[in-house]
């Protein structure tokens, strides 16, 4: 009893667990600010894409009326003036994508018929594009009745590439000939060539010689980007410009006309290139200040509030759990098997924590060594971006043992929380293994193989399922000794069933049950392998609470085959 006593009592005070606690709280803000960073630049990007998404869309619409246009002259000898306006009025193409200025005929005029047409500017030019037809009929449009494209040199670039490819074509910036005093704006021409009917077109002589006219639609740039982004809530601002250049004589549209690409004080700007019909444009993206208000989260704050709480917490424990402890009237055996939990839990989780810290520090002295010593390289983005990665790999460590900690006292306290919901599991699998990628470098191949069912979905609780498969995988990458990793959902009636197979040591026959058990590490020190051996013990929980099951197939030297089968339906 003489040892049992000085077991007991010579618990070291919880001053050490607090200044702990209060280091690994700022650890997890610190990481968690980096977190939100990156995502604020994740957010950004994709709201760029989508506003050059919707774009293009929008653009590829406008052609393919223009292409159905030209067939519905194919489709008839003559077409009257009177027939295209009843076409156009079918087509409803201003309702259904507002922002064009309309749909027009431009056909070639030979020198000696110029008398039979309404041509204008006049002049002695090679040919003559006259627009016949250009609706809808209004006052804007009938201004343009007559003139011919052909004469203004940014016109006739985009209608000879038209002419020669066969393919849609955009002018640069051009001033429509609808454009008034009224608010004006820069505009764009887009042209389809109209080729003699069943004419051969195999060469650009063919093409040539062929050529009856174009079929055009004219934008003003305000009311067609106004529109395209009119149903969207863009909280980004975007400029765009013909060509490669941020060139203000070139600037076609800006979102809300402040001039952003002369502001050398933006901290987040994008800049994209689109190709659309043999044209460039450049966009110019910067974050608006709703955007990045939005993008600010409260969690590193919340993070350092809630983990000086639970480390206050911890220590309060620690000290009621001490409290018990002296005044237990246990017997000798069950004091011993709990301060031996006790023991082997705070030997473990001191060294899954002090690993990551030890290695956080080393780096930090290595810094501070060569910041006294004035090297250069200290700065230089090789080393900073090897300090960022090696501190998100210890915290992301950090945070997993933290994670299991909770886990673990919500399982013993009955709170570990299911909200169910309708998923894929193949699905999650796959986001798993994306998220994982960067540890999968050792295996051959850089990733498991994979063998998934689509029929793979059930009412589970998605989080909780990614819990288990990320255990898994991280159990196989432990102990498969860097060999392949097999990873398969297949579908039964009415269950799903998840399979994960590495190539490692193996199971011995008395632990595989064991290893479903808290702190259980298959005969394998905390030195050998990392972690409080809580994976498996929570990956069981979880899934029993969704009535399912979790099942090992292992003999030594032979690698390990985890099952879990799910019932589709709670």
């Amino acid at each position: 009893m003489k040892n049992l006593k000085r077991e007991t009592f010579s618990v070291p005070n919880g001053w050490p667990i607090l200044l702990l606690g209060i280091l690994i709280t700022l650890v997890l803000s610190l990481y968690l600010r980096h977190k939100d960073h990156k995502q604020f630049l994740l957010q950004f990007e994709y709201e760029t894409e989508q506003a050059m998404r919707r774009i293009q869309y929008r653009m590829e619409r406008y052609e393919s009326a223009l292409i159905q246009a030209r067939a519905f002259f194919h489709s008839s000898v003559i077409v009257s003036a009177d027939e295209f306006h009843e076409y156009f009025q079918e087509t409803q193409l201003m309702e259904r994508f507002p922002g064009i200025q309309g749909m027009g005929l431009a056909i070639k005029v030979p020198k000696d018929k110029l008398k039979q047409y309404q041509v204008w500017p006049q002049g002695n030019r090679n040919e003559f594009f006259t627009i016949l037809y250009l609706d809808p009929i209004n006052e804007r449009n009938n201004r343009a009745i007559g003139y011919d494209m052909f004469s203004e040199a940014n016109r006739r670039e985009a209608m000879i590439k038209a002419r020669d490819s066969g393919q849609s074509a955009f002018t640069g910036k051009i001033e429509l000939v609808q454009e008034t005093d009224i608010d004006p704006q820069p505009g764009l021409n887009l042209y389809v060539p109209y080729y003699k009917k069943n004419a051969p077109l195999n060469t650009i002589e063919d093409r040539q010689k062929n050529l009856i006219g174009f079929i055009f639609s004219p934008f003003r740039t305000y009311d067609l980007f106004n529109e395209i982004f009119k149903e969207t809530n863009l909280n980004i601002d975007v400029e765009i410009f013909d060509g490669n250049e941020l060139d203000p004589k070139n600037l076609l549209y800006d979102y809300n006309l402040v001039p952003e690409y002369q502001n050398p004080h933006h901290k987040f700007r994008l800049i994209e290139r689109m190709n659309l019909f043999g044209r460039t444009f450049t966009f110019h993206f910067v974050p608006t200040p709703l955007f990045i208000r939005q993008s600010q989260s409260l969690m590193p704050i919340i993070t350092a509030i809630i983990g000086i709480l639970f480390t206050l917490l911890f220590c309060r424990i620690f000290w009621i759990t001490k409290k018990q402890m002296e005044i237990s009237k246990a017997s000798e055996e069950t004091l011993s098997t709990a301060l031996k939990v006790r023991d082997d839990f705070f030997s473990i989780a001191s060294h899954e924590l002090k690993t990551p810290l030890t290695s956080l520090k080393l780096h930090t002295q290595m810094i501070q060594r060569g910041i006294k010593q004035n090297d250069p390289t200290v700065y230089s983005q090789e080393r900073v971006n090897a300090l960022i990665e090696q501190t998100d790999k210890q915290t992301q460590r950090l945070e997993r043992v933290v994670d299991d900690m909770l886990d673990i006292s919500r399982i013993k306290t009955g709170k570990l929380t299911i909200e169910k919901e309708f998923v894929n599991l193949s699905d999650l699998v796959s986001d798993v293994i994306a998220r994982m990628t960067g540890q999968f470098q050792m295996i051959p191949g850089g990733a498991p193989r994979l063998k998934l069912s689509k029929d793979s979905d059930g009412f589970w609780d998605p989080i909780r399922i990614e819990q288990v498969i990320t255990n898994l995988l991280t159990n196989a990458l432990k102990y498969g000794s860097n060999n392949e990793i097999d990873v398969e959902v297949s579908a039964l009636p009415n269950e799903v069933l998840l399979s994960v197979k590495d190539y490692g040591r193996g199971i011995s026959p008395e632990y595989k049950e064991k290893i479903f058990n808290s702190f259980e590490r298959a005969g394998v020190s905390a030195s050998e392998i990392s972690g409080l051996g809580l994976g498996l013990y929570i990956s069981k929980q979880i899934v029993r609470s969704h009535g399912g099951e979790i099942w090992v197939e292992s003999e030594p030297g032979h690698g390990s085959l985890f099952r879990v089968k799910l019932p589709r339906k709670a």
